[in-house]
C-alpha cells in the first residue's frame, strides 16, 4: 500500500500544492484549479474570523476591480466565489519574485530597468483609464519573472473613481513608506497619488533605498509631507537624464505638479517613445467626431439665441449685493523665518489653562488685550510646529495644514486653536497672542494617546473594547485613547478573561494575566 497523502481539496474544486502564506482569517495558496485543469493563485478569506468588518468588503472590491482589467501587466482574476463561511478568488498563475526580492538578489541592468518602467506605466495608465486607483504600490506588490516580464497585483486598497469608498471619509490606508503626501492627510485621491508612489519605486529600483524611510512610521511619513522637490533632485542627479525627467514629473508635492498620466512616462524611454506617441494619436483620432459633435450643438445654441434676440423682452430688475454686512476679516500671513526677529519679540505659547486662577498672568494679559482693542487693534503672529503633520483651525474660522510655509498673522489677544489629523483625537487649546509679538507653539499628538502593554501566558487573542487587537505575545504596545476600556482574552482552553481598566495621557500601562479556570490576574 502506498505511503504518499492525498492533496487537500477546497471548495470542492482547487487541490491544493502549498501554503503561500497565511494568519488567523485568511491565506493564499498555489493550487490545481480541477475545472480548468491550470495551476492557479488562491486567496481565501473566513468570514467568521475577521478582526475588522471592512475586510470582506475590499475582498470583494478586488475581486471586482480586477475583473475589469483585462491587462498583461495586471494579475487576472479567473474565479470568484464563496463556500460555507469562506470567500475566495483564484487568480492566474505567474511564475515570479516580487520586485523587492529581485532588487535584493539581482543587479538589473538600466535597459531592464526601463523596461520594467515602461511595463508599470502602461499598467496604471490602462487601470486609471478606467477609474482604478491602486492606493498601495509598492515592491512587494509587482511581480516579476525572468524574462524580466511583470503585473501588478493585490488590489485589496483599491478604489474606482466616484463610486462609494468602502473606507471613511479622512481615513489613512496604504504603506506608509510609499504614500503620497495627500494620502498621508487623508483627502480625496487621484491618479496622481498612484504617480507619486510609482516615483518612489523607481528612484529605490536606481539608488537601492526608500528616499523617505525614517526610524520608524511617523518619521517617514513627515519625510514625505516635509521633504523639498528640489533638495530630493541632488540626490538623482547620478540617475541616467531620461530618469531623472520621469523622477522629477513623479516626486512632486503637489499632485498638479506631476505628470499629467502615467503614458507621458513612456516619452522618456527610447524604446516606447513611438508607441507613446501612436497611442495619442489614437485618442486624437477617436476624440475628432466628439469634437464636431460639440462644434454642431454650439452653432444650433448661437441659432436659438439670435431668435430670441429678435422677441420682445421683459424688463429685467437688477440686484444690488448688501455690502453692508460685516465681512469676516482675513488673515495676513507673514514670512516664517523668524530667526531675523529680535529675540525680545518671540515668545513660547501659553499653555492650555481651564482654570484662569491656575495662571496669574492671565488677568494681566487679559487687561492688555482690553486696553488694546480700545486703541486700535495690535496684530501678533503665530507660528505652529506640529508632529506629525494636522489640519489647523484657528477660531473656527481660518484653516490651514501644518507644515506651515509662513506663520499666522493675527489680532492680539486670545484665539481658539484646533489641530485635526484622521489618526488621532482633536487637540483644542486657547492661545494667547501679545501685541508685535511671534507665539511659537509646538505639539507632538502622539502624547495624546495612552499605551496598553500586554503579557499574556499562555497565549491568547487580545480584544480592547470588543475590538481585535492582537495575538500574544503582542508585537508592540497598543496606542489608546486616554479613559476607561474593556480588555478582553480568549483562549478556547480557558474561559474567557474580563477586565477594566484606565489608561492615562502618555503613559504605558503594563497588565500581565495568566489564564486559568479561574481567570484572575497574575
Amino acid at each position: 500500500m502506498s505511503g504518499k497523502t492525498q492533496p487537500e481539496i477546497l471548495f470542492e474544486k482547487f487541490e491544493i500544492e502549498r501554503c503561500v502564506k497565511k494568519n488567523a482569517f485568511s491565506a493564499v495558496y498555489l493550487a490545481n484549479h480541477i475545472f480548468l485543469g491550470k495551476r492557479i493563485f488562491l486567496k481565501t478569506l473566513n468570514t467568521k474570523a475577521l478582526p475588522d468588518p471592512n475586510i470582506l468588503p475590499r475582498f470583494k472590491r478586488e475581486a471586482k476591480i480586477l475583473a475589469r482589467l483585462d491587462h498583461p501587466n495586471i494579475i487576472k482574476v479567473l474565479d470568484f466565489g464563496t463556500w460555507k463561511n469562506f470567500f475566495y478568488i483564484s487568480f492566474e498563475y505567474f511564475e515570479s519574485q516580487n520586485l523587492r526580492a529581485l532588487l535584493s538578489s539581482k543587479k538589473l541592468t538600466i535597459g531592464q530597468k526601463e523596461h520594467l518602467i515602461a511595463q508599470l506605466a502602461d499598467a496604471l495608465d490602462f487601470a486609471h483609464e478606467r477609474g482604478v486607483i491602486h492606493r498601495d504600490l509598492k515592491p512587494e506588490n509587482i511581480l516579476i519573472n525572468d524574462l524580466p516580464e511583470l503585473k501588478i497585483a493585490d488590489f485589496g486598497l483599491a478604489v474606482i473613481k466616484d463610486e462609494n469608498n468602502i473606507t471613511e471619509a479622512g481615513s489613512v490606508v496604504g504603506t506608509p513608506a510609499y504614500m503620497s503626501p495627500e494620502q498621508i492627510r487623508g483627502e480625496e485621491l487621484s491618479s496622481g497619488s498612484d504617480l507619486f508612489n510609482l516615483g518612489i519605486i523607481i528612484y529605490e529600483m536606481f539608488k537601492g533605498k526608500n528616499p523617505f524611510l525614517g526610524s520608524d512610521a511617523g518619521a517617514t511619513l513627515n519625510n514625505i509631507l516635509n521633504f523639498n522637490p528640489q533638495d530630493l533632485e541632488k540626490t538623482y542627479s547620478d540617475f541616467p537624464e531620461n530618469i531623472q525627467k520621469i523622477v522629477k514629473g513623479l516626486l512632486q508635492k503637489e499632485p498638479q505638479r506631476r505628470f499629467r498620466s502615467a503614458a507621458e512616462i513612456l516619452r522618456f524611454l527610447p524604446s516606447r517613445a513611438g508607441a507613446a506617441k501612436k497611442s495619442k494619436t489614437k485618442k486624437r483620432n477617436l476624440l475628432f467626431p466628439i469634437i464636431a459633435a460639440g462644434l454642431l450643438l454650439i452653432l444650433i445654441f448661437i441659432f436659438v439665441v439670435l431668435l430670441k434676440s429678435r422677441s420682445p423682452q421683459k424688463k429685467q430688475t437688477s440686484f444690488v449685493p448688501d455690502t453692508t454686512k460685516a465681512v469676516p476679516a482675513q488673515t495676513r500671513e507673514i514670512p516664517t523665518d523668524t530667526s531675523s526677529l529680535p529675540s525680545a519679540a518671540k515668545r513660547e505659547a501659553v499653555p492650555i489653562v481651564k482654570n484662569k486662577e491656575l495662571n496669574p498672568d492671565i488677568k494681566k494679559m487679559e487687561s492688555e488685550a482690553a486696553v488694546n482693542k480700545i486703541s486700535k487693534p495690535v496684530k501678533g503672529s503665530l507660528w505652529i510646529d506640529c508632529l506629525p503633520w494636522a489640519k489647523v483651525i484657528i477660531d473656527s474660522v481660518t484653516e490651514m495644514t501644518t507644515p506651515l510655509k509662513q506663520s499666522v498673522t493675527l489680532d492680539s489677544g486670545w484665539h481658539h486653536l484646533k489641530l485635526k489629523h484622521p489618526a488621532y483625537p482633536d487637540y483644542e487649546t486657547r492661545i494667547y497672542v501679545p501685541p508685535a509679538e511671534t507665539v511659537v507653539f509646538k505639539a507632538n499628538l502622539d502624547t495624546l494617546f495612552g499605551y496598553l502593554d500586554c503579557e499574556v501566558y499562555p497565549w491568547g487573542k487580545i480584544f480592547v473594547d470588543g475590538k481585535y487587537i492582537d495575538d500574544s505575545p503582542m508585537r508592540s504596545p497598543l496606542r489608546i485613547i486616554p479613559g476607561e476600556h474593556v480588555l478582553t482574552i480568549t483562549n478556547p482552553q480557558f474561559p474567557t478573561y474580563e477586565k477594566r481598566f484606565t489608561v492615562n495621557k502618555n503613559d504605558t500601562l503594563q497588565i500581565r494575566v495568566k489564564l486559568n479556570f479561574d481567570n484572575q490576574e497574575k
